[in-house]
């Protein structure tokens, strides 16, 4: 099984073995340890990718921007009468994140072969080759060449282009490090549509029992909670903070686990009962 292609894999390679094929060519044409510090000093560079942090940030930067856009962002009044999806602005948004990934696999690509790819001499690639295998490939060049010249100038070119390559790496690694969702805005976001409905339908009331529905069920309010909560009166903490204000009028202030006989009453069935019952013993 070929080993898997990582930064550390692909400056490895630039040291130990580009660079010195690098430096035997340079003792053919023109001895000149420059280009070979060039290949060294850039894989050190390389090696400080951490290509797995990077992916696990451009997937958590694509679960937030799945989670809905920033409001105000896209629509209202600064928006020039333009009125937008939110799903469709996540969408953007998720497919900007990726583009951001793929332009760094493609520089890493343009850098170093992958080791799944057939080798250049098959015929069976139909890209052109890599920077590392130019390089390679024009070092080896200087080993039969009729113009030592001509070919140090072609491998200095090379090499140039190698450190392009490197550098272009570390640059869309260094953007896809830096990636925000939303471009760093704001986390409070407008959720797409479905995900709207869920948390409106989870802010609403869960109701009493007050009466029945149509199909012989508790009907269920349907009003949004209390947008302060509620406090019990006795400990002051946080109290039946799923129903609405009106429900919450209903509920008998003596148990506080039971509707009221009616809307205005002191005390639900079950506690005035209990309150007769006491008044008999005494």
């Amino acid at each position: 099984m070929p080993e898997p292609r990582t930064p550390q894999t692909i400056a490895a390679h630039m040291t130990h073995i580009l660079a010195p094929a690098v430096r035997a060519a340079e003792a053919l044409t023109q001895p000149n340890p420059r280009l070979r510090r060039h290949i060294t000093g850039n894989a050190v560079l390389l090696a400080e990718i951490d290509l797995v942090a990077v992916a696990h940030s451009l997937a958590g930067e694509r679960v937030e921007a799945s989670a809905g856009r920033p409001r105000g962002n896209s629509n209202g009044a600064g928006s020039k009468g333009a009125v937008t999806s939110t799903t469709e602005d996540c969408a953007l948004e998720l497919d900007r994140i990726s583009d951001i990934g793929l332009t760094l696999a493609e520089a890493i690509d343009r850098l170093h072969p992958d080791p799944s790819w057939p080798a250049i001499t098959s015929g069976l690639r139909t890209r052109l080759q890599c920077a590392t295998e130019h390089t390679l490939a024009t070092a080896a060049s200087c080993f039969d060449t009729l113009n030592p010249e001509r070919s140090y100038d072609d491998l200095v070119d090379s090499v140039d282009g190698l450190c392009i390559a490197v550098q272009e790496v570390l640059k869309r690694a260094e953007t896809a490090r830096r990636t925000r969702a939303w471009f760093a805005l704001p986390a409070q976001v407008d959720l797409p549509d479905t995900a709207r409905e869920a948390a409106l339908e989870a802010a609403r009331c869960t109701s009493w029992p007050l009466g029945k529905d149509r199909n012989g069920e508790p009907a269920r309010c349907g009003n949004y909670r209390g947008e302060y909560g509620h406090r019990h009166p006795d400990t002051d903490s946080a109290h039946h903070d799923d129903l609405c204000d009106d429900c919450y009028m209903l509920v008998c202030p003596q148990c506080w686990s039971r509707v009221r006989r009616t809307p205005k009453a002191k005390e639900c069935d079950a506690c005035e009962i209990r309150n007769r019952r006491g008044k008999k013993a005494a």
